[in-house]
């Protein structure tokens, strides 16, 4: 701009009328009459400041902008330019840069709170939820009244998982208005991520009898009666959001869980695709989809399906994981390998990643070092793999072998001269480290190449022996177990009841021990007296499980460490398998490349036990019969 400065009188005066029409909503007469007094008088820096503030009110951010960082330079260091400025940095998306200039003005003794809370909203939309939490905890307490700070921070409280004070500030958006039956839904959903249902379920309760059309509530609903074990009462809350939003995913969504877990597969389809209509972007039913597809034997399906959700959220470790699961159970040990490796991003993964600054083995020979190799998810993971140790061991170093103290004397009897060591115990100094899960992917296993060589773990012979003796001779000896770790894989579905097994205890000629230590030895309790001997509490540790193992004639068992307990010793084993079983047990065969003296018995429809049940009775009827002909 050219021209005379203005006098300040003359600017002055033209500064206070044009604020008064921005302050009475008239922020175009504002902007005009500026511009004009712009043009005439030449450049005046508390003008332009004004206009990009008229600027502002009209949502012209982009024209805003270069005037107030002209101004900056005229006006170095005021706070209400620079809030101005922040201001439209973050109308124009662009909240990284906006936190300096928001960062200046709240540094200011005292800082203005529209400066804080702007700040607050510049992180926030950063991505960075804890400076942006700080930010509105310094805005409420320069001005309590912020009812919509309360708000974010309820939210980025809930990012950060801290659930107590999502809720406490959720209580105190509510005392500030307390018909926001929003926020009260909010509450209850705190309420049941803090692990507090009953509680929870009385909150949205409250919201309900205020508005009982309230979709979003009820499907809330359905979530915490799922989370106290009401199945029933949550499908009829799901569906009662339905019947409000015929189109609302969540619900869809959720009673497709249901229905997955009950192994109703073909009402899954239809609840996950519905949801998906509804809202294509939802990741997790279009993972979900796949894990039912899986579960259902479709695994070429599912392997699609899992395709397209990493199309919709490329680089997804759950759906990468969950894909490369379906890959190995179809036996493609080399597309599944890669995406196994995904595991330790996965939210809820069994085991925690061990962040060891030692560098990861590549399968190289590494003479005159040392490996640690640790375990990881289950039991018997940790007993499938071992398998490994005089592979690795014969790669020239010396193998150090984590493993918990249950099975530190059964792997005396590994090959490899590993040494042994317990979780918790102070580790010698290692070279190289490696999860015991990746020494598939290192020896770049295939199907034809699994390491089946059994026996490779031993039972004691003093504990053999004292076992002989305790189960005797008399009879075909059979040990039992039918139920894993709820805690890991595929419970309930792996897992059968025990009264399903009577018929098998029933056959002529048998005498049946269980092995169960630990899970389901409740049940024993329901069968009639004399069909089952208990020996599960004199099992000290897995090497006296290995050896009354080794005192039998065939452990029949549910997809648990016994199987491969039994397997690793050698010892001729049964394994009661679902419709889809775990990867390791692949497809459409009765036989384990893992486990050669295995035999496999499937479902053949999701759930049917019975029938599972009555082909293993028979083959028991042809077993005893072989033997005494």
């Amino acid at each position: 701009m050219t021209g005379a400065a203005p006098s300040p009188a003359s600017a002055a005066e033209i500064w206070r009328q044009a604020a008064q029409l921005i302050n009475d909503g008239k922020a175009a007469e504002a902007d005009a009459a500026l511009r004009s007094a712009l043009s005439r008088l030449g450049d005046a820096a508390e003008l332009l400041h004004l206009r990009a503030v008229a600027l502002m009110r009209l949502g012209r951010a982009g024209e805003a902008l270069p005037i107030l960082e002209k101004v900056t330079l005229s006006l170095p260091g005021r706070t209400d330019v620079l809030m101005n400025l922040g201001h439209a940095l973050l109308e124009l998306s662009r909240p990284l840069d906006a936190v300096d200039p928001l960062t200046r003005v709240a540094g200011a003794s005292p800082p203005p709170w529209e400066a804080v809370y702007l700040l607050g909203l510049a992180h926030e939309r950063s991505g960075a939820p804890a400076p942006a939490a700080a930010a509105y905890e310094r805005a409420l307490a320069l001005n309590p009244d912020l009812w919509e700070a309360r708000l974010r921070l309820m939210s980025l409280y809930r990012v950060l998982e801290r659930y107590g004070d999502a809720i406490a500030a959720a209580r105190a958006a509510i005392a500030a208005r307390p018909h926001e039956d929003a926020v009260q839904h909010d509450l209850a959903m705190l309420l049941a991520l803090a692990g507090e249902p009953a509680n929870a379920l009385t909150e949205v309760d409250v919201a309900l009898r205020r508005q009982p059309h309230f979709p979003e509530a009820l499907n809330t609903r359905g979530n915490i009666l799922g989370d106290l074990e009401r199945g029933a009462e949550a499908a009829a809350s799901y569906r009662r959001a339905l019947a409000l939003v015929p189109n609302l995913p969540d619900p869809h969504y959720n009673l497709a869980n249901i229905d997955r877990a009950a192994e109703g597969y073909e009402a899954a389809f239809r609840g996950y695709r519905r949801a998906l209509a509804a809202q294509p972007g939802l990741v997790m039913a279009r993972n979900n989809l796949a894990t039912a597809q899986l579960a259902a034997g479709e695994v070429g399906a599912a392997i699609a399906t899992y395709t397209a959700c990493l199309a919709v959220a490329p680089g997804w470790p759950e759906a990468i994981f969950n894909r490369s699961m379906a890959f190995l159970l179809k036996g493609d040990m080399r597309s599944g390998l890669e995406g196994y490796e995904a595991r330790w991003q996965v939210r809820g993964f069994p085991s925690p990643i061990r962040n060891f600054p030692q560098p990861l083995w590549d399968g190289a020979p590494f003479a005159g070092r040392r490996l640690l190799l640790h375990p990881e998810q289950g039991d018997g993971d940790t007993i499938q793999f071992a398998r490994y140790v005089p592979l690795i061991a014969a790669r020239g170093g010396e193998v150090l072998l984590e493993c918990p103290r249950r099975l530190l004397a059964l792997f005396a009897s590994l090959p490899g001269n590993a040494t042994l060591v317990r979780p918790g115990d102070t580790l010698p100094p290692f070279d190289l480290q490696l999860p015991l899960g990746s020494v598939m992917r290192v020896f770049a296993t295939e199907i034809s190449s699994i390491p089946g060589n059994v026996p490779y773990l031993q039972a004691a012979p003093d504990r053999r022996e004292r076992w002989q003796s305790r189960l005797g001779l008399r009879g075909y000896r059979i040990g039992l177990t039918w139920q894993g770790n709820p805690s890991q894989g595929a419970e309930p579905h792996r897992s059968i009841r025990l009264t399903l097994l009577e018929p098998l205890l029933a056959v002529p000629g048998t005498r049946f021990f269980a092995l169960q230590k630990e899970f389901g030895r409740d049940q024993i309790d329901r069968l009639p007296p004399g069909l089952l001997d208990d020996v599960g509490p004199a099992l000290d540790d897995y090497a006296d499980t290995a050896a009354a193992i080794s005192a039998l004639d065939l452990v029949i068992t549910t997809c648990t460490s016994v199987a491969h307990l039994a397997g690793a010793l050698g010892k001729p084993v049964w394994v009661l398998l679902r419709r889809t079983p775990d990867w390791r047990w692949l497809l459409d065969r009765d036989d384990s490349p893992w486990y050669p003296t295995a035999r496999l018995f499937r479902q053949r429809r999701p759930g049917d036990w019975p029938d599972v049940v009555a082909r293993v009775a028979q083959a028991l009827v042809d077993a005893v019969g072989a033997r005494h002909p």
